[in-house]
């Protein structure tokens, strides 16, 4: 006698739910990844927003610093902040040092600051002309070419500190030789996501010249 066994496939609910959790694993993969871009490009815009305050700080780190070491107490020096009088205005300021010979330091129109450019060519003239170069700065710079605008603002406001230890309110920093003590404040601002993004750097500087 033969006996003739039927073979068992699938049924329609039994495919369904193989459909059902093979479509919950694709969206979860897909979930991971957008995630995983997400947090990375978040994490760039971050650590970017971050050297650009840094670069500021530096910067005036720089110039006080230099004053410093050509001070002699003669009546020529130069007052220990040159150059940063339209940060004084209570009016924020750009500076941008994408070429240290040639730092521009501009008043924001309306207290509203540029975007910042990323410049992607060399056009100074120099050993490196015609180079691929990666700086932030602004266009208004002819030693760099080929400037894209990035979602980036920064700013730097000065504002005067008293003998108590207080910022003095909506006079702006006068006479910088008279001026004793200022705190430094870097906003860096961009989008991300639609929404506003910002972080703020804060120092305050010393005048170690005029004394």
């Amino acid at each position: 006698m033969i006996i003739m066994r039927k073979k068992k496939g699938f049924t329609v609910i039994e495919a369904m739910v193989a459909l059902v959790l093979i479509m919950m694993s694709v969206v979860a993969a897909f979930f991971v990844v957008q995630t995983s871009l997400f947090l990375s490009t978040s994490s760039k815009n971050s650590i970017t927003a971050r050297f650009l305050a840094q670069e500021a700080m530096e910067y005036v780190h720089h110039v006080r610093e230099t004053q410093l070491s050509l001070h002699d107490g003669g009546a020529n020096n130069v007052q220990w902040l040159s150059g940063f009088e339209p940060c004084g205005r209570n009016n924020p300021c750009t500076i941008d040092v994408s070429d240290p010979v040639d730092v521009e330091i501009q008043e924001c129109s309306g207290g509203v600051c540029s975007v910042l450019g990323y410049c992607t060519r060399d056009n100074s003239g120099g050993a490196n002309d015609g180079r691929r170069q990666s700086r932030y700065g602004y266009d208004s710079n002819d030693a760099w070419s080929d400037w894209i605008d990035t979602q980036f603002t920064r700013s730097i406001i000065f504002r005067e500190v008293d003998e108590n230890g207080r910022i003095i309110i909506g006079n702006g920093v006068g006479n910088w030789r008279q001026v004793q003590e200022i705190v430094a404040t870097v906003v860096i601002e961009w989008q991300e996501r639609g929404e506003q993004k910002k972080i703020v750097y804060e120092q305050n500087f010393f005048n170690f010249v005029d004394r």
